[in-house]
């Protein structure tokens, strides 16, 4: 289950962001995307996506800061977007709502950030308050076919033209309330391959959280409740809310969307050179109060529905709800395609291991330790975890964590050196050219 739209780095988690994050996955979620709203906090997003690996950032300039955008956050937008690794331009859009933002203004900067998002052939993440009409307008104008319409409160017809265009809806909190009926009504009986789950938390809780913070955990509850609008089972919302989700990211790198299919129940399958079958798992595939912010090849397996699901859910339970700081320093560098653009993944399950991080064309797996072992058990079990790996065709390099944070530099060469000199890419496109 993804949350399309989380404020993750928002002041309102400083306090408890890793509980936060851990109540997430234990309530079934697998990602969160966490959209930006102005240059200044790209950094926090930037962070919480390197700190937390089922989090993905999004960045832009979103409509109702407009009068505090200047000009240089375009480029630096730009420039972020064409050197890391994003899944989408957002959160941008329109506000009519709020009088006190310069509508031509929002529409300069909604502009700009459409051609780049068109250039790019990357997603958006749209805030459309009061705006549905003028919003799509300007996504017919600049070609702009994919994305999600966030907090979706417009009419039927205007969803029915976006999502004609391949839009999909967005619906959260709001449309708990009794008294949304207009909310409801669309929830119950839009086509349900036009919606998409999101949060907006902190902001826009639902209804048994009425003027308190909004959380990610509580996105399976929304669930519920569009579920029993529609009068559909919640495993039936929620396969096909995870299928849309991927519409929209599908394209991203070329590749089937980096979201996860655990939401599905399905086994991804990645083959590697060697004849193991390496299991693919959950990816590791970002302030307003209020209103302010808005409202490889798949293969499944023969195994049962529930078979796959008890699979699923015993290899959650063994991977770590958090990595460490040397874990996310370097899966910043390594996810941002910092190296030569090799494609990495992280927490793989092999047989009976979890390993930290993976490149499949290069048969190469990184092991992070959490300090000099001095139990001989410990010992033990790294030796036969090397020597399994190693008979498959795969080679081992460990770091001790603190290798990591004090000689970042000096690893990071190690692991160039064995991506380029050891191994000859099987893609024979230039290095920079490489997908």
């Amino acid at each position: 289950m993804i949350d399309t739209h989380c404020h993750l780095d928002a002041s309102e988690f400083d306090a408890d962001r890793d509980a936060v994050v851990a109540r997430a996955l234990q309530a079934g979620l697998t990602g969160i995307i966490v959209p930006a709203v102005t240059a200044d906090n790209f950094g926090a997003v930037r962070e919480a996506c390197a700190h937390y690996p089922q989090c993905f950032p999004a960045l832009g300039l979103h409509p109702v800061y407009a009068m505090q955008h200047q000009e240089g956050d375009l480029l630096t937008l730009e420039t972020a977007v064409k050197n890391e690794s994003v899944v989408a331009i957002g959160e941008i859009g329109l506000d009519a709502w709020d009088k006190n933002v310069d509508l031509e203004r929002q529409k300069h900067f909604f502009a700009a950030q459409l051609k780049l998002a068109r250039d790019m052939d990357l997603p958006v993440l749209l805030h459309a308050r009061h705006a549905v009409d003028e919003v799509t307008g300007m996504l017919r104008r600049f070609g702009v076919r994919r994305g999600i319409v966030h907090a979706f409160n417009g009419s039927w017809q205007q969803a029915d033209k976006l999502i004609n265009m391949g839009f999909k809806l967005g619906f959260g909190g709001a449309m708990t309330y009794p008294r949304a009926l207009n909310l409801r009504r669309l929830a119950a009986q839009l086509p349900l391959e036009s919606l998409v789950l999101e949060t907006d938390a902190p902001d826009m809780s639902p209804v048994w959280a009425h003027g308190q913070r909004n959380l990610p955990e509580y996105l399976p509850r929304i669930a519920e409740e569009i579920a029993a609008l529609r009068e559909i089972t919640l495993e039936s919302l929620i396969t096909a809310c995870a299928a849309n989700t991927d519409t929209v990211f599908a394209q991203i790198h070329r590749e089937k969307s980096i979201f996860t299919l655990l939401s599905q129940n399905l086994a991804t399958e990645m083959t590697s050179p060697s004849p193991q079958k390496l299991r693919a798992t959950s990816p590791s595939p970002s302030p307003l109060r209020g209103e302010g912010r808005g409202e490889g090849k798949t293969h499944k397996t023969t195994r049962t529905k529930s078979e796959q699901l008890a699979i699923l859910t015993t290899f959650a339970k063994q991977m770590r709800l958090a990595p460490t700081e040397a874990e996310a320093r370097l899966w910043y560098f390594l996810r941002n395609r910092r190296l030569n653009n090799w494609k990495f993944h992280r927490q793989h399950l092999i047989d009976k291991y979890i390993i930290d991080f993976i490149c499949i064309d290069a048969q190469l797996v990184i092991e992070l330790d959490g300090g000099q072992h001095t139990d001989i058990i410990a010992q033990q079990n790294d030796l036969a975890r090397t020597v399994f790996l190693e008979k498959r065709g795969l080679r081992v390099l460990r770091f001790w964590n603190n290798e990591v944070l004090q000689q970042t530099e000096a690893v990071l060469e190690r692991i160039l050196r064995a991506l380029d000199t050891e191994t000859p890419h099987p893609n024979p496109l230039p290095k920079g050219e490489r997908e």
